[in-house]
């Protein structure tokens, strides 16, 4: 009889488990078949956590709702994964989770869970001059090496900002600074960007002469300096639609003995300096920038250069 008993008992426990996971599926939640999908809820508050360099406002950018928003459970599940594709495609997060929980009838609160990427990577530089290392081992001159320092920082401040600046020394030099803004004004619709940079070589390709490729060298001086600035005005009046407008200035000096031994110019100008205007728009669609599955992307480009101080035509590039 008690083993009857016991046997009851488990069984009957067994089934009360049952019926509590069935009820339990059975509950409403966002999304999900208790409630119809064309039942309307509101959004209550949105709890955004692990963000702990990232700004609240960069994040709510990226949300296709916000508080106070009335929609049905079908549009809220839609809004949700396409804001959490909008988050990972910021590149700032390695993570991204989206949840709703009920705060009272018909009210929803959205919670988001990030994970942040690591922001500061820095890159040692160490090159050869030479076309490649079998060349170098020849003589295994280390004047001739190339070292220094790139850094790249992302989400500067918390706030996406971009920040890159490259140091080399050696035989041949760089150096750059760039900085963007996304958003400048409350709306986070306009952004800014800017940056200048300056490369010199002792040594550069000039010439090919019997089917090979000639180089010409000085020791105490450059031979070829290269020097570039640019500003550039970025407008996102949408989440998949973007504007950029660039204005850049480069010039180019070249060793009046270079110039000598294959002319640059018709004029035999020793430099060129050019002024150049850059248009795109881009509509991006995709889920998941790096490997998309689903959605569409487009852009349109337009670059004009105009040379300056040179008698030759303009030189246009589409």
């Amino acid at each position: 009889m008690i083993i009857r008993l016991k046997h009851f008992s488990e069984g009957l426990l067994t089934a009360f488990i049952i019926l509590l996971h069935l009820v339990s599926a059975a509950q409403p939640e966002m999304g999900s078949a208790g409630d119809s999908p064309g039942k309307s809820v509101i959004i209550n508050n949105i709890f955004i956590e692990g963000n702990k360099v990232t700004h609240e406002s960069i994040i709510e950018r990226e949300l296709m709702f916000g508080p106070n928003d009335t929609l049905t459970y079908s549009e809220i599940s839609n809004l949700l994964e396409r804001s959490r594709e909008n988050l990972m495609n910021t590149s700032l997060f390695n993570f991204v989770d989206i949840e709703t929980t009920e705060a009272s009838h018909r009210m929803v609160n959205v919670k988001i869970k990030v994970t942040e990427r690591w922001y500061v990577w820095p890159w040692p530089i160490l090159k050869i001059s030479d076309r490649n290392f079998n060349v170098w081992w020849q003589t295994k001159e280390l004047r001739r090496l190339s070292y220094g320092f790139r850094i790249e920082w992302q989400n500067v401040r918390g706030r996406m900002e971009r920040l890159l600046a490259t140091f080399q020394f050696g035989y041949d030099q760089v150096y750059e600074f760039q900085y963007r803004f996304p958003y400048l004004d409350k709306k986070k619709t306009m952004g800014l960007a800017f940056g200048s940079g300056l490369a010199r070589n002792h040594e550069v390709a000039f010439r090919t002469f019997e089917n090979k490729q000639e180089f010409f060298r000085l020791e105490d001086d450059y031979s070829r300096s290269d020097f570039y600035t640019f500003i550039n005005l970025n407008v996102r009046p949408s989440i998949y639609n973007s504007y950029s407008f660039q204005l850049r200035y480069d010039k180019q000096n070249f060793a009046d003995t270079l110039v000598s031994a294959n002319p640059y110019f018709s004029d035999g100008d020793d430099y060129k300096n050019y002024f150049s205007a850059y248009f795109n728009f881009k509509s991006d669609h995709r889920d998941y920038k790096p490997y998309p599955l689903e959605g569409y992307y487009f852009d349109v480009e337009l670059h004009k250069v105009w040379l300056l101080l040179y008698r030759a035509n303009t030189i246009n590039f589409f």
